[in-house]
């Protein structure tokens, strides 16, 4: 459905203001990842394989063959993605590879808090104010697999958000094909694809 800009969305909200909402809705997510590991930002540092796969390979190989390489058997071009988004922000910044930890953190914690948000982005029509609000921030008091410190702050360990990303976006599509714009189901279905190829178990999802 498009809203044009100004309107009113079921009386409450305009687009303007739907917009913010979302952004402060992320905002609220990113803080309380924030919370959840202080270390990721206060002290931050290489964990798992950003250092000796990801970004070993993004400077010593051109986009395309880093894209198309797997990590052990598998595509993790949505890690390989924010990897870059990180070193062009690392980039901006001055480009020293001692700020890059610090970057990776922020560009994790970004990732996981818009991950974290997609209740609220996607179904807040749906479900309404609270409950979308409510489900973002249980979806961000979520615990880790293994603990915060492993995953929050790091590329290497976000390939099972991209499973949850691309149950949201079923779902999404499902509730919402028949309204869609041809531009929005390309945009979801393309989406759904980086998500294929960044963590093979979505394909059985779909």
């Amino acid at each position: 459905m498009k809203v044009k800009k100004g309107s009113r969305i079921k009386g409450i909200f305009t687009a303007k203001d739907y917009l913010l909402a979302k952004i402060l809705t992320v905002i609220l997510a990113v803080a309380i990842f924030y919370l959840r590991d202080r270390q990721s930002i206060n002290i931050p540092n290489f964990y798992a394989e950003d250092g000796t796969v990801i970004y070993n390979a993004i400077y010593n190989s051109n986009p395309l063959r880093v894209l198309t390489t797997g990590f052990n058997g598998y595509l993790i071009v949505g890690q390989y993605i924010l990897g870059y988004i990180s070193v062009g922000i690392n980039y901006i910044f001055g480009g020293d590879l001692v700020d890059l930890p610090l970057i990776t953190g922020l560009v994790s914690i970004l990732f996981l808090a818009l991950t974290a948000s997609l209740p609220f982005i996607l179904f807040r029509r749906n479900l309404g104010v609270i409950l979308s609000l409510i489900l973002v921030v249980l979806t961000a008091l979520v615990p880790m697999y293994s603990s915060d410190y492993a995953i929050i702050g790091t590329l290497g360990n976000l390939k099972f958000a991209f499973l949850y990303i691309a149950f949201m976006l079923v779902v999404y599509r499902q509730f919402n094909s028949r309204n869609m714009s041809r531009k929005g189901l390309l945009t979801v279905d393309s989406l759904l694809l980086l998500c294929v190829f960044t963590n093979v178990t979505v394909a059985f999802l779909l």
